[in-house]
């Protein structure tokens, strides 16, 4: 059962980690470029989106790594129930 569920769900957890990567990115870019040509002096607005990236990387580098443990233990989980489904044929 965790088997199915992990395979359902490991595209998700990929997408997301992409999203949260493009979006990084691209709020990063926008922040230094705001800073960089003095235009968040002029809009105090623009500074907000460098911090933002840096949460958006933050959350993408935690989704990667929980969806490594997720296949992870999915895994074990689908060896461990095939091996108690072959000890239950047994008896």
């Amino acid at each position: 059962m965790a088997h199915a569920f992990a395979q359902s769900e490991a595209p998700n957890m990929m997408k997301n980690s992409k999203i949260y990567l493009t979006l990084s990115l691209v709020l990063l870019g926008v922040g230094i470029m705001a800073i960089v040509t003095r235009q968040a002096d002029a809009m105090p607005l623009l500074y907000v989106p460098l911090p933002v990236g840096a949460v958006m990387f933050g959350l993408f580098l935690v989704s990667r790594v929980i969806g490594k443990e997720a296949e992870h233990f999915a895994e074990e989980q689908h060896q461990l129930e095939q091996a108690t489904d072959s000890q239950a044929r047994k008896h």
